[in-house]
């Protein structure tokens, strides 16, 4: 049987989803990555560094802070959850045994970050209270809503790649997080203009340096005042060759200065350099900007120009209380009241996980 390995995570081809302990939960569609879009987070997270270094600053942050079980024990104690009970044996390996905790919450994570949505599905173990989770990527499904946009569901695209053929699956069946109940909320729509100012100047400074790390230019010939001093178009040719080949990019002489012969005059065009167009200074904006649709303080993430010992301290201090957690206690309720009770359905045990 033929596994597909999408966005990290394996998967069966015949529309079925592998999960590590080789317990396999039908879905009646197969996961195709969506084609045609105009925005899509995952390509802007592998092209992006600013959207990476955040999202991994975030991801990273959140990852190593341990999600635990407890029982409550009364009104004033409580008692910490380990294997061999379901919910021990579930948070020391959420998705098999060859996924850790902190690889869950990364993905977590980067799945809320970069689509604001993130959902798994519930797997049964061999008794009725062991579970495994089983990631969904975001690009591979979407809510299904009612008229006050409230979730319903989720539809995983179909064996066409679409959703139109798709399965439906029923939330109880899910642990999930939704962001604004919008289709197309995600972060990246924030950053759009950025991102495309970021594209098209990596775009320059490319071509500046295929050229040789020189602003282009032309260069001007005399008109001929005879008829043997008029150039061929063989002629020419093997001068734009030579040119290249001696002072163009990776050119034996690039960099140097040139010979111009026959009276000709080299004329450098009108562009924007490096400089002039601040290129250090944008990429620092650029950074700073992701940062702050994300919550996260510039100095954490790199941009140190306002930096010192003092304020640092004070960023990260406002990193945990002001950004990570909101965040911890959306992760908290959504494991409460979506996957706890599988363990625990007459809550007469008092599970819950808190980190």
């Amino acid at each position: 049987m033929a596994v597909t390995v999408f966005d990290g995570t394996a998967y069966v081809e015949a529309g079925r989803i592998f999960s590590w302990d080789d317990r396999m939960q039908v879905l009646g569609s197969a996961v195709v990555a969506p084609g045609g879009e105009d925005l899509d987070p995952l390509t802007i997270y592998e092209s992006q560094r600013s959207v990476r270094t955040v999202v991994r600053f975030l991801a990273r942050n959140m990852a190593g802070i341990g999600l635990h079980g407890y029982a409550r024990m009364g009104d004033n104690d409580r008692q910490r959850v380990r294997a061999p009970h379901p919910l021990g044996t579930f948070l020391a390996s959420p998705d098999g045994p060859e996924v850790t905790p902190y690889d869950y919450t990364y993905s977590l994570v980067t799945d809320l970050a970069l689509y604001e949505r993130w959902a798994v599905l519930k797997v049964p173990g061999a008794n009725s209270h062991q579970i495994t989770a089983c990631r969904l990527p975001p690009p591979s499904w979407r809510f299904l809503r009612d008229a006050q946009r409230r979730p319903l569901g989720i539809v995983v695209r179909g064996p066409s790649g679409t959703f139109s053929d798709g399965r439906t699956i029923t939330l109880d069946r899910l642990t999930w997080i939704d962001g604004y109940p919008d289709a197309k909320c995600s972060p990246m729509r924030a950053l759009q203009d950025l991102i495309t100012e970021e594209r098209e100047a990596a775009a320059y400074r490319e071509q500046l340096w295929r050229n040789g790390g020189r602003i282009g230019g032309w260069i001007e010939r005399p008109a001929p005042t005879s008829a043997a001093e008029k150039w061929t178009h063989q002629e020419r040719e093997r001068f734009a060759r030579s040119w290249r080949e001696n002072y163009g990019a990776s050119g034996r002489r690039a960099g140097g200065t040139p010979l111009l012969e026959d009276g000709m005059t080299y004329h450098e065009a009108t562009a924007t350099s490096p400089k002039d167009a601040q290129a250090v200074e944008s990429r620092k904006l650029g950074l700073s900007e992701v940062a702050a649709v994300y919550g996260v303080s510039p100095v954490l993430v790199g941009v140190l120009d306002d930096a010192n010992y003092s304020n640092a301290k004070e960023f990260r201090a406002a990193l945990y209380q002001d950004t990570l957690g909101p965040l911890l206690s959306q992760i908290e309720q959504a494991h409460n009241v979506r996957l706890v009770p599988e363990f625990d359905p007459s809550g007469a045990e008092g599970l819950y996980v808190e980190y």
